[in-house]
């Protein structure tokens, strides 16, 4: 059925059959490419040394709960919590995001039965793999109102006790005490819960952004928790890694959710000290603070829609989901939870397959065997001393006078001969030309930042003749940065002629239908 068209509940067996066949496929097409069309008269070959193994391992993907697996646990940081490694996320499983165009959603009577009965089925589905952290934001459309609704009628029925979940909500800080205030208000009466038990101040992406809650936001929530209405406090982040470090070095949250991948830290790839979020990691776990990821699956490579060269590095025996979930949970500072975007409940599935790993010899040996394949491909693809040093002296955007994103881009033009990571690069640049179509050239950084107010997607696209020299004065080899960004942009913009090689595109699709919000 078309993806455009196809509506209702999702359908478990409908959505598997679908995800299986797309990887079938690409293994399939992958195996003639190297043996040779003639192969395809082979039957015995084809079934036995490509789609038995290739089933195999994918008949593994498919969690089905009751199988015995419970997700494990891991101290949140000093909270104390025993946090699930997954957490089952709401930006992707509500009716509308309540902007863009979107038709709104302000009661329960505006939402369709079929996206609510969706949204009670992912949570008993992430309930049954012990996944008993929840997460939404006053940002996501409708979804603190779906949540809460479907939660309480959970409760009311006595199949879900409150005091077994862990419920996180996210507000964004405001300038003043009084627009705070309102926010944890309108936050509160949508979810309709007595307490939560995290609260994250959502888009700390700025310094301004920490001055303004620790100046007046900080104490609308201190009484909130004197009130038990919230439990800890944490923060949420974009931001570059200075601004993180800062907000970590204050003491006063409990827990980060911030961006960290295999492939780098998102906005704040190639930023300084390191070259990402590693320090403010490292910093996370001295400070005792409960780490959680941002989007790993989304945005740490578009691995729902990997390219077929990074799906083969990590492959055959993990799949670019069980790559990165891995390398964050056993990472030298290991992330306590990485949040799964839940679209329908079948999306459980390569997520709960790499939990199985988690913590098992064999999920250490192929983690380990990967990595040093993923390694050795960029250093093949960029040379070993642009590997070790491309992200040194890179100014980020908010520190060149145009604002072009020169860290990002520079890591886009990594991800992509490194990896092929295409489809991710080509969504990531959008946002920078668009930000650079909104840019006024004839004024100031500091009177455009006024209008454009970056925070969760920052920086503009690169453009041919502007004199970088200055911002680039820190770099070890700036000819290099610049030529960097302008392979990458003519690549990456949108009238490029640019032909891309078939390891840069997608592998396959783990999406089977669009997810509510996006229809």
């Amino acid at each position: 059925m078309a993806q455009e068209t196809r509506k209702g509940v999702f359908s478990d067996v409908d959505d598997r059959v679908v995800k299986m066949s797309r990887k079938l496929a690409f293994e399939v097409q992958s195996a003639l490419m190297e043996k040779g069309a003639a192969s395809l008269g082979d039957k015995d070959w084809l079934a036995k040394d490509v789609l038995e193994p290739a089933l195999r391992r994918h008949l593994h993907t498919v969690a089905t709960p009751g199988d015995g697996f419970t997700c494990p646990h891991v101290r949140f940081g000093r909270t104390g919590l025993q946090m699930p490694i997954l957490t089952c996320g709401g930006m992707r499983l509500q009716q509308s995001w309540n902007r863009g165009g979107a038709r709104g959603v302000k009661t329960m009577g505006d939402v369709e039965e079929d996206c609510q009965a969706n949204l009670v089925s992912i949570i008993r589905r992430s309930l049954a793999h012990g996944v008993n952290h929840f997460e939404t934001a006053r940002g996501y459309g409708s979804s603190e109102l779906q949540y809460g609704a479907a939660l309480r009628s959970l409760f009311d029925s006595g199949e879900v006790r409150r005091e077994d979940l862990i419920v996180q909500t996210k507000v964004s800080p405001k300038a003043t005490v009084e627009d705070f205030r309102k926010v944890m208000e309108e936050s509160f009466s949508t979810l309709g819960l007595e307490y939560v038990d995290l609260l994250a101040f959502h888009g700390l992406n700025r310094a301004f952004h920490l001055d303004w809650i620790l100046g007046h936001c900080m104490d609308v929530v201190r009484e909130y928790q004197a009130a038990g209405k919230v439990r800890h406090v944490g923060f949420s982040t974009h931001g570059q890694p200075d601004v993180i470090l800062r907000a970590i070095e204050t003491d006063a949250f409990d827990y980060v959710n911030l961006h960290y991948d295999f492939v780098g830290s998102y906005t704040a790839s190639g930023g300084a000290p390191e070259g990402g979020n590693l320090p403010c990691m490292r910093a996370a776990h001295k400070h005792d603070m409960g780490v959680f990821i941002i989007s790993p699956y989304d945005k740490g490579g578009m691995l729902y829609k990997p390219s077929a060269k990074f799906t083969k590095l990590v492959g055959p025996d993990l799949d670019p989901i069980a790559f990165n979930s891995l390398f964050l949970w056993r990472h030298e500072f290991p992330a306590h939870t990485i949040v799964l975007g839940t679209a329908r409940p079948s999306d459980f599935d390569e997520a709960v397959a790499a939990a199985k790993l988690y913590d098992t010899p064999r999920g250490d040996r192929l983690l380990e065997e990967a990595q040093e394949r993923c390694v050795a491909a960029a250093v093949e693809a960029v040379g070993q001393d642009w590997w070790d040093n491309w992200w040194k002296g890179l100014p980020s955007c908010y520190d060149v006078p145009d604002g072009t994103f020169v860290s990002h881009i520079v890591w886009l033009d990594l991800c992509l001969h490194a990896w092929g990571l295409y489809d991710f690069s080509k969504a990531r640049y959008n946002t920078c030309l668009g930000n650079r179509s909104r840019w006024d050239s004839s004024k100031s950084f500091e009177e455009n930042d006024k209008v454009v107010q970056w925070g969760y997607m920052p920086g503009n696209a690169f453009v041919e003749g502007v004199d970088l020299s200055a911002s680039l004065a820190q770099c070890p080899a700036p000819e290099r940065v610049i030529e960097a960004m302008r392979r990458a942009h003519s690549i990456l913009k949108k009238d490029s002629d640019f032909v891309v090689p078939d390891d840069w595109r997608a592998a396959y699709d783990l999406q089977p239908q669009r997810p509510f919000p996006e229809r």
